[in-house]
């Protein structure tokens, strides 16, 4: 019996780094009834040439999209050119184990037509390592839960019922491709065995969204997704308004931090930690599981003691540690300067108020981010709070050289540094630092605490 023809659909956008590695991995799949086309979604990085190049090895068939569409619009391009009864999206820097499409394809012929998505567990791969095993399929979990991406097979038939991939879902449409299957009835299926390898990494849309903008967007998209589909929901007996509150308190109610920001913070809260006097042996930290291991390996000869177990203890401690940004100072001496002994010290960082992001945001008239204060207010606030003695140190949490958009700032701002008299040089320096590392140490001799708020 003829094995059904698979289309697997790239669409990449400035991945000329990921093309030979990707298409060697196509060529490792068991598989071998399959179609590969590629579209360039108008790259800048030479992508086109080096697909031209590699083209007569590997056989794929490249579309160059006249303009830049985006993802959604380019794998719909592409899979409008395609010929397969089955779909595969393979990204430029995703992949698959090479027995992935032989056992999906047998998994969908076995279970008919009303197959899809065929879907495996995951392995991420990148900035993170580890498996996540998806759940069996069914309807009341799809409609709840994110649990299939677009590294996945489905089939024509089912890509065709529900109109294709929505551009207007993205972020999110993945999910809404597969919930509209869902509710025109068709059922997906897990396979076990396969893997799908999913690479994490700073910069890819999965990162570029994991941004309390990010977060908000996504929002937006899951009204959008589960009002498009209310009809139909209606008709299953689901409560459309309420399956999209719960999906969005899921998954996007908390905090949302890109791979960029959280090394930010690991890198702010190491060097936070460093500022440390080395004659301190008992120190209280808000320590997490990361910054208690770099703690245990790079400063073993102190002791560290949580605030939760310090508050439920009564104890002090001659060192106050906060790994993370101090959003407001006053707030954390009224919450935790008890637990400081007199001759104790603080340790913690604070946002730069002169920052060049805040300075923009200022004069572009939109309102600030979070609590920031010049060094000459903390000054002041810690002297008037017991902390008579008072050191800083400038940190950069921004990794890399300045953005362009650094530079255009400075550009900007010269006219008015100019008419001031600021050295443009120093200016630019200062406009650099992201947060002052504060260390503090508080009186030996102090009056009675207020009583907490």
């Amino acid at each position: 019996m003829e094995r059904p023809l698979v289309s697997i659909i790239t669409a990449t956008y400035n991945g000329r780094a990921f093309l030979p590695d990707l298409l060697h991995k196509v060529r490792a799949s068991t598989y071998d009834h399959a179609e590969h086309i590629i579209i360039d979604d108008c790259s800048t990085d030479g992508t086109v040439e080096t697909l031209k190049t590699l083209q007569p090895q590997f056989g794929f068939t490249l579309i160059e999209s006249p303009v830049n569409q985006g993802p959604v619009g380019a794998r719909n391009q592409a899979i409008a050119a395609s010929h397969g009864k089955y779909i595969l999206p393979w990204d430029q820097d995703n992949w698959f184990s090479p027995d992935y499409i032989a056992t999906m394809v047998a998994a969908a012929e076995k279970a008919g037509e009303n197959c899809s998505p065929i879907y495996s567990h995951m392995i991420l791969t990148g900035e993170r390592h580890r498996e996540i095993l998806r759940p069996k399929w069914s309807r009341r979990l799809t409609l709840q839960q994110r649990f299939v991406d677009l590294g996945c097979l489905f089939s024509r038939r089912a890509y065709d019922a529900v109109g294709g991939i929505d551009p207007a879902a993205f972020p999110i449409s993945d999910y809404e491709l597969f919930l509209g299957m869902a509710v025109h009835g068709f059922e997906g299926k897990l396979v076990e065995g396969p893997r799908f390898y999913y690479s994490i990494r700073q910069g890819s849309a999965w990162d570029n969204y994991r941004t309390p903008e990010g977060h908000a967007r996504k929002r937006e998209v899951a009204r959008y997704i589960f009002n498009k589909h209310r009809a139909r929901l209606q008709g299953l007996g689901h409560d459309a308004d309420a399956l999209r509150d719960g999906f969005i308190q899921k998954y996007y109610s908390g905090p949302a931090a890109s791979l960029a920001a959280l090394a930010s913070s690991r890198f702010l809260a190491e060097e936070t930690l460093k500022f440390i006097p080395e004659e301190v042996r008992v120190v209280g930290v808000d320590k997490g599981d990361k910054i208690s291991q770099w703690v245990r390996k790079n400063i073993p000869n102190m002791s560290w003691i949580g605030f939760d177990e310090l508050e439920s203890t009564g104890a002090t401690i001659d060192c106050l540690a906060i790994s993370t940004p101090l959003n407001d100072p006053r707030s954390l001496l009224r919450k935790r300067v008890a637990l400081l002994q007199p001759g104790g010290t603080l340790i913690g960082s604070v946002a730069n108020a002169f920052h060049w992001r805040r300075l923009a945001r200022a004069f572009s008239g939109q309102p600030g981010q979070g609590y920031a204060c010049s060094l000459a207010e903390l000054r002041s606030f810690l002297e008037r709070n017991e902390f008579p003695k008072f050191e800083t140190r400038a940190v950069n949490a921004e990794a890399g050289e300045p953005t362009e958009e650094f530079h255009k700032f400075l550009h900007a701002s010269a006219p008015l540094t100019e008419a001031l008299g600021v050295d443009p040089k120093e200016f630019a320096e200062r406009c650099r630092i992201t947060h002052y590392i504060v260390r503090a140490v508080r009186a030996k001799t102090h009056a009675a605490a207020p009583p907490p708020k």
